[in-house]
């Protein structure tokens, strides 16, 4: 979880590190992008309240990933030969790209939180 400099008026943003799971066109879910991001409107502008408490956020979070709908996450294979952890660029161009196909807006300081771990 990171923070930008307008946080709490801003999203935090949420990834996954370790372990990966399948992209959502080869049969995985969860609401993680193939980067390893969150792909959740509640982290973005759009749907993000400053009065969201950390605690919220991750009980969202963790409700995402064990969601049935559309379907459920799923790891990917250790003999898939990808076994290296999400990177924070990666996860970064997911979360953008999921955005913007859902229309929502991306916080204008996320470039800066994604390069400060708090």
């Amino acid at each position: 979880m990171r923070f930008g400099r307008n946080y709490p008026h801003s999203p935090p943003f949420v990834r996954v590190v370790r372990p990966r799971f399948l992209p959502f066109m080869n049969g995985g879910g969860g609401h993680i992008t193939a980067g390893g991001a969150m792909c959740m409107e509640l982290l973005t502008n759009t749907g993000w309240s400053p009065v969201s408490s950390l605690e919220s956020v991750l009980l969202q979070v963790r409700l995402a990933i064990c969601s049935m709908d559309p379907k459920p996450a799923r790891l990917e294979s250790t003999s898939s030969g990808s076994r290296h952890d999400y990177g924070v660029g990666e996860a970064f161009e997911a979360y953008k790209r999921a955005a913007a196909a859902h229309g929502w807006e991306v916080p204008s300081d996320f470039p800066e939180a994604i390069s400060t771990t708090v």
